[in-house]
């Protein structure tokens, strides 16, 4: 993938330099979503330019005003506690991808591409607001269609998150829909190539499809943890939600706490992640 080799290089740019006195896996999930996030939204291209500068572009959430936000009454959960997925390095499923026969999407048009960022803005609100509960300050961020990987001029992914407030403070989840047209690596790889100690599992569901829950810690700061459900669907398309035990948007103090687990839990993204509102 091409965010991991990224991330790689950015952690091997400053191997050998003094102290950056931050940590770059943080600095850069913070760079804004616009980019395609593996894991999280750790180490892209405009992150390496982003950390040489010294500059993090913080994400804004816009399409509600202030007083569109969706506040609640009721008192946020406690931070959930969910015991992590297990740890796998070889193939556990005999799910095949990518799909046998499928022919990928057309390509979108500018009108085609707005109207699906639209639409994932709406139904992450939507659903997000029915799976989590007793959150405050929920409201949509920004959902922008992209080009990534190579040999496709794209858009070929839509991503964007809501942001919310629980009872530590403000964090997010973050969302990226990949279209068919995306080569993106079969669920098995995914988990056999998570670094040394990171949780991930694989599953295949009822319905044939597949589904990766795993879990990334930053390098400086494993107190920082990345948890995410990715769903392959058998029309080609593999939709990810992640949650996080920080706070993503760049909008947080810096001494906010973390949380014993991320924001979300297993289920919750699990179910989000499978919800056929998201697709492009």
């Amino acid at each position: 993938m091409i965010e991991k080799e990224l991330r790689d290089g950015l952690r091997g740019a400053v191997a050998e330099e003094p102290p950056l006195g931050f940590d770059p896996d943080e600095a850069v999930t913070r760079i804004g979503v616009k980019v395609r996030r593996r894991r999280a939204t750790f180490a892209v291209a405009a992150a390496v330019v982003a950390v040489i500068g010294g500059a993090v572009a913080v994400q804004q959430g816009v399409g509600l005003s202030r007083g569109g936000d969706v506040e609640f009454a009721t008192r946020p959960a406690p931070p959930a506690t969910v015991d992590p997925p297990t740890t796998t390095s070889r193939p556990t499923t005999d799910f095949q991808w990518p799909v046998p026969g499928l022919v990928p999407s057309k390509r979108l048009t500018q009108a085609e591409a707005e109207a699906a960022e639209r639409a994932l803005g709406k139904a992450a609100l939507d659903k997000f607001l029915k799976q989590v509960k007793g959150m405050r300050n929920v409201k949509a961020m920004p959902f922008d269609a992209v080009a990534a990987g190579t040999g496709d001029p794209g858009p070929n992914v839509v991503e964007g998150g809501v942001e919310f407030r629980d009872q530590v403070g403000t964090t997010a989840t973050f969302i990226s829909v990949y279209s068919s047209r995306f080569v993106f690596p079969h669920p098995d790889r995914e988990c056999a190539e998570a670094a040394a100690g990171e949780p991930c599992r694989v599953s295949k569901l009822a319905d044939g499809t597949a589904l990766v829950v795993s879990e990334h810690r930053g390098q400086r700061n494993p107190a920082d943890v990345v948890f995410s459900a990715t769903h392959y669907r058998l029309d080609g398309v593999v939709v990810r939600f992640s949650a996080y035990t920080y706070d993503p948007t760049g909008s947080g103090r810096p001494e906010q706490p973390r949380r014993e687990r991320p924001a979300l839990t297993e289920k919750q993204l699990t179910a989000l992640a499978t919800d056929r509102a998201f697709t492009m």
